[in-house]
């Protein structure tokens, strides 16, 4: 189980020892390891900021608020980009007739999907 995923159950004690377990260091105290300490710290921290950012509006505010909806913009056209070049790819690697656009679509609604449910299960197994 993640450190992560552990602190939004409240279960400190594991995610501490979950993270020095990580970062090599076998003893259960929270000032040994300062990596440790420092990452376990950044954890927590930035829970509190995904709470309090969801208790202002949560996924709404990727929409709604201008530097989000750059940012959402930006990647879509990225992807776009992707989308409109995969077939050129498939066609240098010397494949022929109807092929390259069969495969461009097959990978784009793959990565459709996938991308989809990692995202909505990610924070929810760990």
């Amino acid at each position: 189980e993640s450190p992560r995923w552990l602190l939004t159950r409240d279960r400190r004690e594991e995610a501490w020892a979950t993270v020095s377990r990580l970062r090599g260091d076998i003893r259960a105290d929270e000032g040994s390891n300062i990596c440790a300490c420092e990452e376990f710290y950044q954890m927590a921290q930035q829970l509190r900021v995904d709470a309090a950012a969801w208790a202002q509006g949560g996924n709404k505010q990727l929409f709604t608020k201008p530097s989000y909806w750059k940012r959402i913009r930006m990647g879509f056209f990225i992807q776009l980009q992707y989308l409109v070049y995969i077939t050129s790819l498939y066609q240098n690697l010397q494949l022929t007739g109807g092929i390259p656009l069969i495969l461009g679509a097959a990978y784009v609604t793959v990565a459709t999907l996938s991308n989809f449910f990692g995202a909505l299960i990610l924070d929810k197994v760990g």
